[in-house]
């Protein structure tokens, strides 16, 4: 009677004991779940906010923007015609599709085609647009209605003889205040003047040879106010520009996206969103 009462006791504290393990196994596995999932998570979110940054170095434009007490600057420098970045972009996808995800053991599907064919699309703060196309030698800055933009600051650079600019004729009470400033090899000229966002207003910088840089300020395409579009005929020309509009509000993102998309997963863990920061 007691062997059996021992062997009894025995069996009891085995089965405590493998419950004993298999609670502290699950806990385990819990909470390394716990601990990598997020980690996992961060590392998707970071290789977004890298992925945007490495694109943006690639392809442009250079880009940044700056909070004011009451109103924001967007500042942009690129070039008309622009540089078609398609086989840099095409080995950088597959860096990332294949050499990346294989040495993290995740799938990534990225989309490019949007910006590699030499047409440049990105959309700012959720509510600007910027394009630029080789193909159309154009550059637009706008937004849907009104950019709402109070000043415009524009700098231009081509090494080519000029011939003569035109300015558009100042608007008194103008809600837009226009700075041009053009550097060829005659030298660099300066002018400001104001102009209204609710109409079309054009600048040419021509020069001996026939070639030429319009700038148009305002409603340009007929329906998005206080835009700014600069066209370039056989001209490498250089620009930056900063725009001064109103502050975003706490529903508005601060940053950029490209008109291109990238599918991340790895386990349970999955993102599919456009490129950028």
């Amino acid at each position: 009677m007691r062997g059996f009462v021992i062997t009894l006791s025995t069996l009891v504290l085995i089965v405590l004991l493998v419950s004993l393990t298999s609670s502290l196994q699950n806990s385990y596995l819990s909470m390394e779940r716990a601990l990598t999932e997020p980690r996992a998570m961060l590392y998707a979110a970071f290789l977004f906010d890298a992925v945007g940054n490495d694109v943006n170095e690639i392809a442009g434009p250079v880009l940044d923007i700056i909070e004011l007490n009451t109103s924001m600057q967007i500042y942009i420098a690129d070039e008309v015609e622009n540089n078609n970045y398609s086989i840099w972009l095409a080995e950088y996808e597959n860096l990332i599709e294949n050499t990346m995800a294989n040495q993290t053991h995740a799938t990534v599907a990225m989309n490019l085609e949007n910006i590699s064919n030499g047409t440049l699309s990105m959309e700012i703060n959720s509510r600007y647009n910027y394009w630029n196309s080789i193909p159309e030698k154009k550059m637009k800055f706008w937004a849907q209605g009104n950019t709402s933009a109070s000043v415009y600051e524009l700098n231009l650079s081509a090494m080519k003889e000029r011939d003569h600019i035109s300015y558009p004729s100042d608007v008194p009470g103008g809600d837009m205040e226009i700075t041009i400033i053009s550097t060829d090899s005659n030298g660099t000229v300066s002018q400001t003047i104001s102009l209204s966002s609710e109409t079309s207003s054009t600048c040419e910088w021509a020069f001996t040879d026939g070639s030429y840089v319009e700038i148009q300020f305002g409603k340009n395409d007929g329906s998005n106010s206080g835009a700014l579009w600069i066209i370039a005929e056989d001209v490498n020309a250089t620009f930056s520009f900063i725009a001064t509009v109103p502050k975003i509000n706490e529903s508005e993102k601060l940053g950029y996206q490209y008109d291109a998309m990238m599918n991340y997963s790895q386990g349970k863990i999955s993102k599919n969103a456009k490129i950028g920061k």
